[in-house]
């Protein structure tokens, strides 16, 4: 009788202990993979004008999206874009993703810390650059979109060119 009790109460341990290690390998997957995060994906300047652009993904469904950006928020993401941090590898572009973390806002405060994933292949890093409040209320925007209807009324670009 003892016996049967033990191995019947190790059932739900064990499921529980099972379950636990699967949520810390799903937490392990989240930390080093770029899924559900935003993509950077360019900056450019078109007839004295700013852009930035982002890829998301959300429900499954992905799309590139230009917005405007103030000059400043140009050259912060021209450095994020222009950053090598790996061994130079032919043909293997590096991606760069906003990770959704900021520091620096204190009141009166326009230049704040964000925080970007930076992939090349199978290695990846996390960096922490300086731009102004007006680029990280736009990346936190993107980031934090349940779907792509809010953002129906952006341009949106074709999800495997850059844009001229």
């Amino acid at each position: 009788m003892g016996a049967r009790f033990r191995a019947a109460s190790a059932g739900p341990a064990h499921t529980r202990l099972t379950r636990l290690r699967q949520a810390r390998l799903n937490l392990e997957v989240m930390r080093n993979s770029h899924e559900g995060l935003t993509e950077i994906m360019c900056a450019c300047k078109r007839d004295e004008q700013y852009f930035g652009a982002v890829r998301i993904v959300k429900s499954g469904e992905a799309a590139t999206f230009e917005f405007g950006v103030t000059e400043s928020g140009y050259y912060a993401l021209r450095r994020i874009l222009d950053l090598r941090p790996f061994d130079s590898m032919p043909g293997v572009p590096c991606r760069f993703f906003f990770r959704g973390s900021y520091a620096g806002t204190e009141q009166g405060t326009e230049t704040l810390t964000f925080g970007v994933r930076v992939e090349q292949g199978h290695t990846a890093k996390n960096f922490d650059f300086a731009g102004p409040r007006a680029l990280l209320a736009n990346l936190l925007w993107f980031h934090g979109l349940a779907s792509l209807e809010p953002a129906s009324g952006l341009k949106r670009l074709d999800d495997h060119l850059r844009p001229v």
